[in-house]
């Protein structure tokens, strides 16, 4: 940067001199201002310090023969110089800030779940394992930090027309921290998948931070559980279903207002895990 400095100095803080112009000194500066652009597209199409320097060692190196051509240069080819000084200086900046940046996280790969598209099946538990397994591809440290299942029967099965489920993805942090410092959770990029007329929709977040805890229980566990304790359940009925990770808690709940039917029952996460991570 210093030797930019010296060089745009030599060639912006020549006095103006009231010269006589011939075809000779025009042609001059023409090629001068020619150079100049060139040296500014250069800088300009940089993306870090190594191609910074190497454009300014071009510019170093032309230096004494730009301040010696600029100093018979008219006021309008001083103002073009000018302008095109200023934006290289901007360009130079902008490169050697880029290369002390942080490198951003990648986004996730492509994965088989695609907005738009149908899934494999309309039984809950598959459509969780099937987000689960994708969101595991695109980062192992990923786990379920919410999940909510709507209008689901005693089978397992989404209703044809009001079913759908959201999972919200967060991850689990790995790197070492001091207790109090922000964690690096959001530094990556985790995905909020839903099910919404028989479509997935996808939407992209930084993470959030959760446990390192997958659901022990079944949708359908979950269901005949609700069965079991509660006489009120209407074993035909859709249920809303809610897994929170935080106090591994499963929430099952039937509101019906023509029936005035309301069932709400807290469920432990207990049962025996028996799927893989």
């Amino acid at each position: 940067m210093k030797a930019y400095v010296v060089a745009v100095v030599a060639l912006l803080g020549c006095k103006e001199k009231s010269v006589e112009v011939t075809k000779s000194t025009s042609a001059d500066h023409a090629e001068v201002l020619g150079r100049m652009n060139d040296l500014t597209a250069q800088m300009c199409a940089c993306n870090d310090k190594a191609c910074a320097d190497k454009v300014q060692a071009d510019m170093t190196a032309w230096s004494s023969e730009m301040a010696a051509a600029s100093s018979k240069m008219g006021s309008e080819s001083m103002r073009r110089m000018s302008l095109m000084g200023r934006a290289y200086g901007t360009c130079m900046t902008k490169a050697v800030a880029a290369s002390s940046e942080p490198v951003a996280t990648p986004a996730p790969k492509p994965s088989a779940i695609e907005s738009g598209s149908e899934p494999r099946t309309r039984e809950a538990d598959g459509l969780i394992r099937e987000a689960v397994e994708w969101a595991a591809t695109n980062d192992p440290e990923t786990r379920i930090r919410h999940l909510h299942v709507a209008f689901v029967d005693r089978s397992g099965l989404l209703d044809p027309k009001f079913g759908d489920i959201d999972v919200h993805f967060g991850r689990v942090s790995t790197e070492k921290r001091r207790v109090g410092t922000p964690s690096r959770s959001a530094e990556h990029y985790c995905y909020d998948v839903g099910l919404s007329y028989g479509r997935w929709v996808k939407t992209q977040n930084r993470c959030s931070d959760t446990i390192d805890y997958v659901p022990h229980c079944t949708v359908v566990a979950i269901w005949n559980r609700a069965l079991e304790r509660n006489s009120k359940v209407d074993a035909d009925a859709v249920a809303s279903i809610v897994f929170t990770p935080s106090n591994k808690t499963w929430t099952f709940a039937i509101d019906d207002e023509p029936t005035n039917l309301h069932v709400r029952e807290e469920l432990p996460d207990d049962c025996e895990l028996k799927v893989e991570r």
